[in-house]
């Protein structure tokens, strides 16, 4: 007899969605950071970077539905002050606290920005960021 192919497969239950605020947000965060990963890389190599996003039109002339990418228009969380670099993190438009009275992380130079970023990534994994997330009031929190 012969071993079913369905047999091979490892199979399980479907994950239950994240429902929580904090769940929630480290995801958006993580996809933020990556995005600001991608316009650093762009910025250390000179290349312009576009970030997109999806978005539902309607086509002019069959009239259906369909799924777009556009532009989306994203704002870098690193700057430059004096010769340093800085590099805040974000929830909305409010800046996550990184240390008592610290909203910013400074660098050596730009390309200290992708490693930094990584490292956020990391510390934001393993929950090193969750008092500060679930305490960060945004403009939509607010209401």
């Amino acid at each position: 007899m012969t071993k079913s192919l369905l047999s091979l497969l490892k199979a399980t239950s479907r994950p239950a969605k994240a429902t929580d605020l904090l769940t929630k947000r480290k995801e958006r965060l993580l996809k933020r950071l990556d995005e600001q990963r991608q316009l650093a890389e762009g910025m250390i190599n000179a290349e312009v970077v576009v970030i997109q996003k999806e978005k539902w039109v309607i086509n002019s002339e069959s009239g259906v539905k369909e799924m777009k990418l556009i532009p989306r228009k994203t704002q870098k969380w690193f700057f430059q002050s004096n010769g340093t670099w800085f590099f805040e993190i974000r929830i909305g438009t409010a800046r996550l606290e990184i240390a008592k009275n610290c909203k910013a992380i400074e660098l050596n130079s730009k390309e200290d920005l992708i490693d930094t970023i990584n490292t956020i990534v990391e510390a934001i994994k393993i929950g090193e960021l969750d008092k500060q997330i679930e305490s960060a009031e945004t403009a939509f929190s607010k209401k």
